[in-house]
């Protein structure tokens, strides 16, 4: 094996490098493969000499480990002659939190913008609440860790081939904004923490008055400013008043002038009595001059994502940037779903590849959305997420005009209350996926390479195994999220009168088949992954989320007994293909979120051992019963899914 590798030319053994450390690879396993590989041979060694240390990463935990590291990745480098100049890509990173479980990387997934132009290092990871990771005594040593930062500096001039700088603390030490500037590199700076620290200050009067320390000042209007993540409030805890959304709103406009992703994350200061006092009193707005002057759309932003339940209106930053080079935007905001309809409808979003709706399920919003989805151009799209009151027009206008040219779709279904109507009255009613929708889906969308669907549970019926089926007719699918729903009773308005309901009165059949629906296990998941990869071999990943389907009058929804009992059925897996030495695949099933299924287990112990139980809590052992036989002590842990039926029976 080693000689044969020896006497591959060096481009076929690049490329093979090429291959082993792309994108796909590094967010799947890393970067083992390709070091695996440079252990393979001498000659294998030198060609992957290039991309083992095109990336290094620094964890700044405190200023003396980060010291250590940096003087540990400097003797590296230093070594066979100077492997500085392979360098292509730096950051300085907190150490990220671990909870102890791989769903981290997969919620991520969901909430992120899908289409980053940029390397998978240099992404930003993401925090709903844009916190730092860091102790607040933690970060102070760091602002004042002078010498760090110099030593810092000078190890990134020693990178003659530095492509992009990745900072993650929410300051910029002059000497490594310096550094940056260096124009024989052209060095692209990420900030996934940006704040200026000037922008934030006391009530002052009407306009207010803003002077910017000359550090934020030269960062602000950096030359190398490429991206940046900002978590945005507009009052801080102690009542000043936060001024960074204004500041960025001028960076975007040409400020900064070769700014090309924006990441807002809209963050929320702790209660405090002054910070009513401040808000009592208004927010002046600032005095415009220098960054806060009125500017025009002269920016050049490729990426725009707001994030959060109070983001800034879209157009504040779409009047700020040329909308025609816009290639990816994504919005919690339901408001946004307008104006962006009206610049697809005038062809000013022609470029757009990735486009992220959340929270769509206010009643007046269906219109703009078809709109917007007829007018986008169908040859350039690339990724839609939508998570909202998706009904089958919708679904219809998606497959007619995008299907053929997405490789990314994420539909999340929600519900939507019609003005005028009694809560509850849906108008009209949510998609629901069928075997012969799911069959004219997986016909006409023939490039799809990753979906995020829902879809109804039946029991594991013939028309369950269709669905699922259909879904495996995709020829390219490679990762595949199914959130596979039940409910509690079938027609869940019969409770329409009475909001107390126990969940203990819920008939005993009803529940009897919620159990039975709810019920997933691996050997379920495995089962499901082998249907759909049956008819497409390239299905390299699939994840299974079950949940209760909920809407206004759903019994005990916010019970979390109740939640637990049915917790304790309804798993959720990730299943993927995996290959050995020999080429030979297997499929590996793995439980998310099995902190939660231990909790949800004891309320079911409780249950079981409990000498007298509470009026009505017997029907939960009964409705078990009706479904798996109670034959051991730990019978609560001897369920089994029902298997999957192919034909009615």
């Amino acid at each position: 094996m080693t000689a044969g590798l020896e006497s591959l030319p060096w481009l076929v053994l690049s490329q093979i490098c090429e291959h082993l450390d792309d994108d796909i690879s590094r967010s799947c396993w890393g970067r083992r493969d390709i070091w695996a590989f440079s252990l393979t041979s001498r000659k294998c060694c030198a060609v992957a000499a290039d991309r083992r240390f095109c990336e290094v990463q620094i964890e700044a935990a405190t200023p003396k480990r980060t010291a250590s590291c940096i003087a540990q990745w400097d003797d590296i480098l230093s070594r066979d002659g100077g492997r500085y100049r392979h360098v292509r890509r730096l950051s300085i990173k907190p150490p990220r939190i671990n909870e102890g479980s791989q769903v981290n990387s997969w919620d991520e997934e969901e909430h992120a913008p899908a289409s980053w132009d940029m390397p998978l290092f240099c992404r930003p990871h993401f925090h709903r609440d844009g916190r730092q990771n860091l102790s607040n005594t933690t970060l102070a040593s760091f602002k004042r860790a002078d010498t760090l930062w110099l030593d810092f500096a000078r190890f990134t001039e020693k990178l003659p081939g530095l492509r992009d700088l990745v900072w993650c603390f929410n300051f910029m030490p002059r000497p490594i904004l310096s550094a940056a500037h260096d124009s024989t590199r052209n060095c692209r700076l990420h900030m996934h923490h940006f704040m200026l620290e000037s922008a934030v200050v006391p009530r002052s009067g009407d306009p207010q008055s803003i002077d910017l320390d000359a550090d934020d000042y030269a960062l602000a209007t950096s030359p190398s400013l490429h991206a940046v993540m900002a978590p945005l409030q507009c009052y801080e805890s102690d009542g000043r008043l936060n001024y960074n959304e204004e500041a960025l709103a001028g960076m975007v406009a040409s400020a900064a002038p070769n700014l090309r992703h924006l990441w807002t994350v809209s963050t929320h200061p702790e209660a405090s009595l002054r910070l009513r006092e401040s808000r009592a009193l208004g927010r002046p707005q600032p005095c415009p001059v220098g960054l806060f002057a009125p500017m025009s759309n002269a920016g050049s932003l490729q990426s725009l994502h707001l994030s959060g339940l109070m983001s800034p209106n879209i157009e504040r930053w779409t009047a700020r940037t040329d909308i025609s080079k816009l290639q990816s935007v994504s919005s919690w905001d339901p408001g946004c779903v307008r104006p962006l309809a009206d610049m697809a409808a005038r062809g000013q979003l022609a470029q757009l590849k990735d486009i992220q709706l959340q929270d769509i399920d206010v009643p007046d919003m269906k219109q703009p959305l078809c709109r917007l989805l007829e007018s986008l151009n169908p040859h350039s799209l690339r990724s839609l997420r939508l998570a909202g009151h998706i009904d089958n027009d919708v679904f219809d206008i998606i497959v007619n005009h995008q299907g053929n040219s997405l490789r990314d779709l994420s539909l999340e279904a929600g519900e939507c209350y019609s003005e005028g109507h009694d809560e509850g009255n849906l108008e009209p009613a949510p998609m629901v996926l069928t075997p012969p929708l799911a069959a004219r889906f997986a016909g006409t969308c023939q490039n799809l390479e990753s979906l995020h669907v829902h879809l109804d549970r039946a029991l594991g019926n013939a028309d369950e195994y269709a669905l699922y089926r259909a879904l495996g007719q995709l020829p390219k699918l490679q990762r595949l999220s199914l959130r596979l729903q039940f409910t509690v009773q079938p027609d869940e308005h019969v409770w329409m009168e009475d909001r107390e309901v126990r969940p203990e009165d819920i008939p005993r059949d009803q529940l009897s088949r919620a159990f039975a629906n709810a019920a997933v296990d691996a050997t379920l998941a495995r089962a499901i992954f082998e249907i759909i990869s049956a008819r497409n071999s390239g299905l390299q990943q699939l994840r299974l989320q079950t949940e209760r389907k909920v809407s206004s009058y759903s019994v005990a929804v916010n019970d979390s007994r109740f939640r637990d009992i049915l917790r304790w059925f309804a798993r959720s897996w990730v299943c993927e293909r995996k290959w050995d030495e020999r080429g030979t695949s297997s499929v590996e099933v793995a439980e998310l979120y099995p902190e939660q299924t231990i909790h949800a287990g004891a309320e079911w112990q409780y249950i079981a051992e409990a000498e007298k139980l509470y009026e009505g809590e017997g029907v939960y052992i009964e409705a078990f019963g009706d479904v798996w036989p109670i034959t051991t002590p730990r019978w609560w842990e001897e369920w089994k899914s029902l298997p999957l039926r192919e034909t009615l029976l």
